[in-house]
């Protein structure tokens, strides 16, 4: 997908990229054969000058370079550089407001999920957060990131990719929801379930209801769950046009991590 992608080259854009797929130019050794006389001489030698710094950088594995380089709405690409590296996260507070308290959290690195709550493991979370890992959120830069700097004394230097921004560059929201409607990959479960019923969850359990601690659990794994699943769908979504790409198939939502699993004490989940 990244050797495919030219809107990180030479200050091209999509619509250029399109017109180069159209072309017949889908990939960084075809413009080395083919390039010539597509652009001026001048954008040319640039592009070519970027795609060896391109090759170099994904060689590193270099997931910085491609998060700057790839434009906001194309940032999805970087999926491929993922493998093994990404930490999907999400929290749940006491409100929307700067100065509530997380209540519970969820990590998913693609194979388990680790649940923290509030009161009981939440403390552990920030050693649950790999140092070179790639944060992927929803609004994480502005919502989650915040919260668990100022509550747990989480630091969070890695490379993070916020799909809120992108997702909305790319014409999808508003709202995470709206984003798995348009794209097609809607829930099983709790599918009206909202943040406002996060709150009121909260309360419940702390008046002694255990069923709604592992209701909360289950809307908030299921969020981050639906990450991985956003991210391959606009991944997909904005290759679209290359007629050589061949779509990466979404993972379905496991069963397993229906709310029968959920147990009150939260914790690790196979």
């Amino acid at each position: 997908m990244i050797r495919l992608s030219f809107c990180l080259l030479g200050g091209l854009g999509l619509d250029a990229e399109r017109r180069l797929w159209q072309r017949g130019v889908f990939s960084w050794n075809d413009y080395r054969r083919q390039g010539i006389g597509c652009f001026s001489p001048a954008r040319h030698a640039r592009i070519l000058a970027d795609i060896e710094k391109a090759e170099s950088a994904l060689a590193r594995c270099d997931i910085r370079f491609f998060l700057k380089a790839f434009p906001l709405s194309a940032r999805f690409r970087a999926f491929p550089l993922l493998a093994g590296r990404a930490a999907y996260l999400d929290i749940e507070t006491t409100g929307l407001n700067p100065a509530d308290s997380i209540t519970a959290a969820s990590i998913y690195d693609g194979r388990r999920v680790q649940t923290f709550v509030r009161g009981r493991n939440l403390a552990e979370m920030p050693a649950a957060i790999p140092g070179d890992c790639v944060l992927v959120t929803y609004n994480g830069r502005r919502f989650d990131v915040p919260h668990l700097r100022r509550e747990l004394g989480c630091r969070l230097r890695q490379s993070h990719l916020d799909l809120c921004p992108v997702l909305r560059a790319a014409g999808f929201g508003p709202g995470m929801k709206a984003c798995e409607r348009q794209l097609g990959v809607g829930r099983r479960i709790l599918t009206e379930t909202t943040g406002q019923d996060a709150v009121r969850l909260w309360k419940l359990h702390q008046q002694g209801d255990l069923a709604a601690l592992a209701e909360l659990l289950a809307y908030n794994v299921e969020d981050v769950l639906s990450l991985e699943r956003l991210l391959i769908a606009g991944c997909n979504h904005s290759m679209r046009y290359c007629q050589i790409y061949h779509p990466i198939p979404i993972p379905k939502q496991p069963h397993e991590f229906g709310r029968a699993v959920f147990y009150p004490q939260g914790g690790l989940i196979q």
